[in-house]
């Protein structure tokens, strides 16, 4: 979470951080999570499906 509120935070190189400068970075961390998410499920299934069809 510290990660996404400096993000979310940054300005350009040589300013100092700012309260909620960047919201659209919010809207970039919940696509990261959710496609991060149906990865990572799917990962997991597939390999469970493959084991049931090794045996």
């Amino acid at each position: 979470m510290d990660i996404m509120y400096a993000a979310v935070d940054s300005r350009n190189v040589e300013l100092q951080p700012k309260y909620e400068e960047s919201l659209y970075m919010y809207l970039y961390f919940v696509i990261f999570i959710i496609f991060g998410s149906f990865f990572t499920l799917n990962l997991f299934i597939g390999v469970i499906i493959d084991n049931f069809n090794q045996q």
